[in-house]
């Protein structure tokens, strides 16, 4: 038995897939077994293998029977798969697969661990179920939520999707029984955020990413705004825009948050001071927003939507010291009106915010901002930083071109 190994060195384009097919789980095409893009080295020199990936063994009537590793080094855009093709009644294991067994792996252990709190410590019992019976809970949850994410971690889709599905449904009933009741409160927190996170490894285990790109489809599609639109026009879009997400960003949707954080009784008392700084930052921040906003409706010729993006790349105003000030400010705007309220959720809602526009959002427009701008974008890129801003600013010319 001759152990061999494959590396995929193959960097597709943004359509195509990583170019290895029928690799793992099936025969290997040809007699080399290599596909384009590929090469064959000894399986001693290979890199360590990914924590919880087995080789699985293949036959072949040539070479007999040998192990197969993958490696692959695809770096996938936001609008295409892991980059490695199923083989023939097998799967690929690209980095994010793994990402995604790797939490179903920590979600069983935790649900695990929380059932037996559950039956050993009544106060646990209290907060996550109520009155509810947990020998009733327990005979549907541990056999789909915490048998079913065994079975994710173990590579199988079909217990990844029903964990995920299961996740989702008791958090709605949570949720419905934590608003009625006022009790099982820390239960519906739970799951939501289980039901949220399961989602997202789903993505990793059946796509091996997660479909960011799905968020900016149809009217949220990255679009130029009319660079021939008088600035007026640009500043009245700006201003409804800045009305209405703060309206339902800032004032709407945390005053839910915070509702249902009463209701389920999960809120955590804090000092006066604390509300004040809130109000603090939140001027602060507020003024940052309106000064971002206002210098790019007039210099950039557009709007801060994706519907109407600026026409021109601008380094001006606060833009010399953040590449984002508006998203800055305003993730820093939900802090402080959590901070206002006394609610550690909304302060969480915001958290939670940043996230998704730092790994779903922003990489869409960076990209869209590179093909459109080229040099002048990748030069302002890497002299200004995304969230920590500069001490001194950088100067307006940093990119030749820009306004």
């Amino acid at each position: 038995m001759r152990l061999i190994g494959l590396i995929c060195d193959h960097q597709p384009q943004r359509s195509d897939d990583c170019g290895v097919a029928g690799l793992l789980g099936g025969h290997l095409p040809g007699v080399g077994g290599v596909p384009a893009g590929c090469s064959r080295v000894p399986a001693d020199a290979l890199p360590t293998p990914l924590p919880g990936v087995m080789a699985p063994q293949l036959s072949d009537s040539t070479h007999g029977a040998r192990l197969i590793r993958l490696i692959c080094h695809h770096q996938p855009h936001a609008s295409d798969d892991c980059g490695a093709t199923r083989g023939l009644g097998g799967r690929c294991y690209c980095a994010d697969m793994v990402w995604g067994g790797a939490y179903f792996a920590v979600q069983a252990v935790a649900g695990a661990g929380w059932w037996l709190a559950v039956f050993l410590v009544p106060a646990v019992r209290r907060a996550t179920l109520g009155g509810l019976d947990p020998l009733l809970v327990a005979a549907f949850d541990v056999p789909l939520f915490v048998a079913g994410s065994v079975l994710a971690a173990c590579g199988i889709s079909a217990a990844a999707i029903i964990a995920t599905l299961w996740s989702a449904i008791v958090a709605v009933l949570l949720v419905g029984y934590a608003t009625m009741t006022g009790t099982a409160g820390w239960g519906a927190v739970l799951m939501i955020a289980a039901a949220v996170a399961s989602a997202l490894a789903l993505g990793l285990v059946l796509w091996g990413r997660v479909p960011t790109h799905w968020l900016l489809n149809g009217p949220f599609r990255f679009r130029a705004a009319d660079r021939g639109a008088p600035v007026y026009r640009h500043m009245a879009a700006t201003g409804l825009q800045i009305l209405v997400f703060w309206g339902l960003a800032l004032g709407v949707v945390p005053a839910i948050i915070r509702w249902f954080e009463v209701r389920w009784r999960v809120d955590v008392p804090v000092p006066a001071v604390v509300v004040i700084a809130g109000a603090v930052v939140f001027v602060a921040a507020s003024a940052l927003g309106i000064w971002s906003a206002v210098v790019m409706s007039t210099l950039g010729r557009g709007t801060p939507l994706p519907a109407a993006m600026a026409s021109d790349l601008v380094v001006r105003g606060p833009y010399r010291f953040v590449r984002n000030p508006m998203a800055l400010a305003g993730i820093v705007q939900g802090a402080a009106v959590g901070l206002m309220l006394s609610s550690w959720l909304v302060v969480v809602y915001a958290v939670c915010g940043s996230l998704v526009w730092n790994y779903a959002i922003r990489p869409l427009e960076e990209r869209d901002l590179e093909e459109r701008f080229g040099d002048d974008f990748r030069r302002y890129r890497s002299a200004v930083r995304c969230w920590c801003p500069r001490w001194r600013p950088v100067a307006a010319t940093v990119a030749a071109g820009i306004t």
